[in-house]
């Protein structure tokens, strides 16, 4: 996958970890509009990285873990938790299994005519980094 292929699909990813365009939007300061040339893989805009940046924040940091992953790497944190917060756990575990079913949605409906096209199959990649977001910060909640 190209670099700004990468950026597009970070994009995607940070903005549906906010909670959508709408509230990227507004973390943003920007139009619903902007934020979809920023996740459109045929418009030629691009994030800024200061909203990147403020987008990252309102994740609690995922920028930095999504770019590692896509570019082969895998960033090892210093602050491991001693103690489990179980309601943390249950929120990551709620967010993870809506991600899970969507990913199996959209490979099913993708699948459905026995055809994978390019945009199917982005569609399905994009859907599944929640899903291996969404295990590791399940790993890392109970000091995994």
């Amino acid at each position: 996958m190209s670099n700004e292929a990468n950026l597009k699909a970070i994009t995607r990813h940070m903005v549906a970890l906010v909670g959508g365009p709408k509230q990227a939007a507004h973390i943003c300061d920007v139009s619903e509009m902007q934020i979809s040339y920023w996740c459109n893989d045929n418009h030629d805009r691009f994030i800024p990285l200061d909203h990147l940046m403020q987008l990252s924040d309102a994740t609690g940091g995922e920028f930095l873990d999504l770019l590692a992953r896509l570019s082969g790497h895998e960033l090892i944190r210093k602050d491991v938790r001693t103690t489990v917060d179980k309601d943390h756990v249950l929120h990551f575990i709620g967010n993870f299994t809506r991600h899970v079913a969507a990913f199996s949605a959209e490979v099913i409906e993708a699948g459905s005519d026995g055809i994978y096209t390019p945009n199917e199959c982005r569609r399905i990649f994009d859907t599944a980094v929640p899903v291996k977001d969404g295990m590791t910060q399940i790993e890392r909640a109970i000091g995994g």
